[in-house]
């Protein structure tokens, strides 16, 4: 007798979802096609709330950083154009506008 976990343990369902989960980060991470759905297919019914729930929290951890790097990439941009107007004379207060 194998001490392997079913599919319908709870200790089964805990572990594929792990192992689902960093899946589907791995995707998303190395820029790939991603479907929450796709993945939930996947599972025993009894272990698909679950996974819902780890995979959107991975997919909204994913855009929240996103949108941070966005926010930064955008700062810098200003910055930088800042410094630019910043060395023509005159441009003062085009300067400020942009901070």
């Amino acid at each position: 007798m194998s001490n392997q976990p079913t599919a319908e343990t709870p200790d089964a369902i805990f572990e594929q979802t792990g192992q689902l989960s960093r899946q589907f980060r791995k995707q998303i991470a190395k820029g790939e096609a991603h479907r929450i759905e796709r993945f939930l297919g996947t599972v025993a019914d009894s272990g698909k709330e679950n996974l819902f729930s780890s995979l959107l929290d991975v997919e909204i951890s994913f855009a929240s950083g996103c949108k941070k790097l966005l926010q930064h990439v955008a700062v810098a941009d200003k910055a930088t154009q800042a410094n630019e107007l910043a060395a023509v004379p005159g441009m003062g207060s085009e300067v400020l506008s942009l901070l």
